[in-house]
């Protein structure tokens, strides 16, 4: 689209607009150059070179170039930049509405699957209708909000469940995914922790944890297979330093063979930043046992209380 303004006035006000308009893009091209070579604590890989600091300079001065000109071009060049703007948000926003809510029911039905519509609560609730002690499985990051206390102590829990309880995590492929948590409220089977010293314990996050995946399909169990003593200390939105006090509070009693620890370089950077400005797991030098596997009746009592008057909110 080409815009010939009407008067030499009007002409010229708009090519100064387009200008000021340009260069502002084209600093912030620069800025965004600057603080990619700026910030990087490691050195930059090629393709970040590339998208990060290479093509927004190159475009900074196209911009500059193209601000330079006293033709129609600069104020055509920005209609042309807010119009794809525009397209671009509006696009967008189509997508989000279309995504609103959970896709999974329309996958299911599109597919010739049921689909399990329940709440969390409501399954939490009709486990207790038939007598079971249920709950909703405990991310680390609820955890870090949780203290016992415990004969003049206060105790940091690190499971994500309560021990002998059913767990309720999520659904994503039709139906709740549900376990009974073990001795120490982790997803295994009852009885690991009396199988010491075992050969392998995985650590990791929600992959090594399992969730949204039935009992039995998890990393863990297809390791069972093949190692009969495998224990499962995953725990959902864990970064390393939880995932380490894990493994120094639990591993003494387990007494591993073999330690598997499961990074996921998705989120771990991002937990493991705010998992140090924790006080406690922060400290990492500072830390001793807790002697949770004693204290787990404490433990349980406390932190299921804690659930209850939650979910009563």
């Amino acid at each position: 689209m080409v815009i010939r303004p009407n008067s030499h006035g009007e002409g010229r006000h708009l090519l100064v607009g387009a200008r000021v308009i340009l260069v502002s893009f084209a600093l912030g091209c620069a800025a965004l150059a600057t603080e990619t070579m700026l910030a990087g604590s490691t050195r930059i890989h090629g393709d970040q070179l590339v998208m990060y600091v290479l093509l927004p300079l190159a475009l900074a001065l196209f911009l500059v170039v193209i601000a330079r000109r006293s033709d129609e071009l600069p104020v055509n060049c920005v209609l042309s930049i807010l119009s794809s703007c525009v397209v671009l948000v509006a696009c967008e926003i189509g997508v989000g509405l279309r995504m609103t809510g959970n896709p999974g029911p329309r996958i299911a039905e599109a597919t010739g699957r049921s689909w399990d519509n329940r709440t969390r609560d409501e399954v939490i609730d009709s486990l207790k209708d038939i007598g079971l002690r249920a709950f909703p499985i405990l991310p680390a990051p609820v955890l870090r909000g949780i203290t016992v206390a415990d004969q003049g102590e206060m105790l940091r829990p690190l499971a994500p469940g309560i021990s002998g309880a059913m767990m309720v995590t999520c659904n994503e492929s039709g139906s709740w995914m549900i376990f009974e948590a073990d001795e120490h409220g982790f997803n295994n089977p009852t009885g690991v922790w009396n199988e010491t010293p075992v050969e392998i314990v995985v650590i990791g996050d929600s992959y090594t944890l399992g969730e949204c995946v039935n009992r039995g399909e998890t990393i863990p169990d297809q390791l069972r297979e093949k190692w009969q003593s495998v224990v499962n200390l995953g725990i959902s939105a864990a970064g390393p330093l939880h995932e380490l006090a894990i493994l120094k509070e639990y591993g003494p009693v387990l007494q591993p063979r073999i330690v598997l620890w499961i990074f996921s370089e998705v989120n771990d950077a991002e937990d493991l930043y705010a998992e140090s400005q924790d006080p406690f797991l922060g400290t990492p030098s500072q830390w001793i046992s807790q002697s949770l596997v004693s204290r787990q009746e404490t433990l349980d009592t406390h932190v299921s209380r804690w659930l209850d008057s939650t979910m009563a909110v």
